[in-house]
């Protein structure tokens, strides 16, 4: 059998092959070199509708829902802060539909009292560099924890994809259904039964052995099917 430390370098090593725009290397240049970070008030609303409309829903593809969603004008920060109504009137055709408007409200009224405290959560993770593992891998679940915390509808994998797409999270990582899949298999075997700290752990040493980053695994995980497809010269979704 492979081992695993090698099969993530393989993994990664596809990753890097990937086009310039892909998501591998779009994780190297926010998360893993802090450049372009999304540190507004408005990027922090588009996290919080990511994390809560792509749980239990399809969420790759051009056509997904989600992604029409996020490019909606009404569900701006700037309309959504000045009138709520627009939750209600513009996310339609979800799997819990009224439950994550419910959601959505309350994240609306939770980044309006909290925005200040995000801020600093923003600087503090901003200050501690990405090789210092065990330093930022405690900041960054701290800072999982104050969104988690705060937030309805928002557990531990929702709270790392939130700081995952701002571009602030390098060593914690959102485990959806397709990445638990791929980890539980082998070579990895990576229990579901652990704790989601312990899965976590699992794939930071790993990681660390392979001299790479879990966000850029996790990209790579993420888009396979379209990383092998551009591999062997065929379209991409």
């Amino acid at each position: 059998m492979a081992d695993k430390v090698e099969v993530i370098r393989c993994l990664v090593k596809l990753g890097e092959q990937g086009h310039s725009s892909s998501l591998y290397h779009e994780r190297l240049r926010r998360n893993v070199s802090g450049k372009r970070l999304r540190s507004s008030e408005g990027a922090a609303w588009q996290a919080l509708m990511i994390a809560i409309l792509t749980t239990q829903q399809r969420s790759v593809g051009p056509s997904n829902r989600p992604r029409t969603h996020l490019d909606k004008p009404e569900l701006r920060w700037n309309m959504v802060r000045q009138n709520p109504r627009n939750i209600d009137r513009n996310v339609e055709g979800f799997n819990h539909n009224r439950k994550k408007r419910d959601y959505l409200h309350g994240a609306r009224r939770w980044l309006m009292a909290n925005w200040d405290k995000l801020r600093a959560q923003q600087r503090q993770l901003r200050r501690i560099p990405v090789d210092h593992v065990e330093k930022r891998l405690a900041k960054e679940r701290d800072a999982a924890s104050f969104v988690q915390e705060g937030v309805p509808g928002i557990g531990a994998k929702q709270s790392r994809n939130f700081w995952q797409h701002c571009g602030f999270s390098v060593w914690t990582i959102p485990f959806d259904s397709r990445i638990n899949r791929i980890l539980a298999d082998p070579p990895f075997r990576i229990s579901l039964d652990q704790s989601y700290s312990d899965r976590e752990w699992a794939v930071v040493n790993l990681c660390r052995e392979a001299r790479t980053y879990p966000c850029l695994l996790d990209a790579t995980l993420f888009n396979m099917d379209n990383l092998v497809r551009g591999y062997v010269g065929l379209p991409c979704d």
